[in-house]
């Protein structure tokens, strides 16, 4: 008895598939070699061996496409550890953002944040796939360190969240002082010290302040 031919899958959608990734790889490729500024669409098409209409059909814009490499790219640089410390929890994450961002991908950030200065829509687009993203990783630490009644009561996480990596963007961008994986053991030392309750405060369920950090914010910039 003849065995029914199971119906082979369509060629086409292989191919589109073979060609967004060629596009992406290019895209890559050129925003780490010559940067969002020099790499161009056409320059994309014409290395990935994509025709300029397949590429304007999936992305409208240069930094539509980079965006999407980068993502890609990014993908696993980043941790978002679970030790069950607090304090190491956020010290491992803070010095695996440090190290990605002296890399080339920090280049890379700056020139995606200069472009979101003058285009409404790629604006939105990164805070929305990227930025967005990438809170929600940390909030995810956070959230544990709450459920474990390690934060005192009147600290608002967002607010925390901003000043605990406000300091490493701001070097990024502005080069005040380099970024080294000793600035996140401070970042951590100095924002625990006033964000976590104390071991005896936690014991009694009383909030207890803690005027440590401001003692020390003097010291992390300098």
């Amino acid at each position: 008895m003849t065995q029914a031919r199971t119906p082979s899958r369509p060629r086409g959608r292989p191919r589109s598939e073979a060609g967004r990734q060629a596009i992406l790889d290019t895209a890559c490729r050129l925003l780490y070699e010559v940067g969002l500024q020099q790499m161009s669409m056409e320059e994309i098409a014409r290395q990935s061996g994509v025709s300029k209409a397949t590429l304007y059909r999936w992305w409208p814009s240069k930094t539509m496409v980079a965006l999407d490499a980068y993502l890609e790219n990014m993908s696993g640089k980043v941790i978002v550890p679970d030790t069950g410390s607090i304090r190491e929890d956020f010290r491992r994450q803070i010095r695996s953002l440090i190290k990605f961002y002296t890399g080339k991908e920090g280049r890379v950030f700056c020139e995606f944040v200069a472009a979101a200065q003058h285009d409404k829509h790629f604006e939105a687009d990164f805070r929305d796939r990227f930025l967005a993203h990438r809170r929600t990783a940390v909030r995810a630490i956070w959230d544990r360190g709450a459920k474990r009644g390690e934060f005192r009561d009147d600290v608002d996480a967002d607010t925390a969240l901003d000043l605990i990596y406000s300091l490493v963007a701001y070097r990024l961008l502005t080069k005040r002082a380099p970024l080294t994986a000793d600035l996140a053991d401070q970042i951590v030392g100095i924002a625990m010290d006033g964000l976590l309750r104390s071991t005896a405060s936690i014991a009694t369920g009383l909030p207890a302040r803690n005027d440590v950090a401001t003692r020390k914010l003097s010291l992390i910039d300098r």
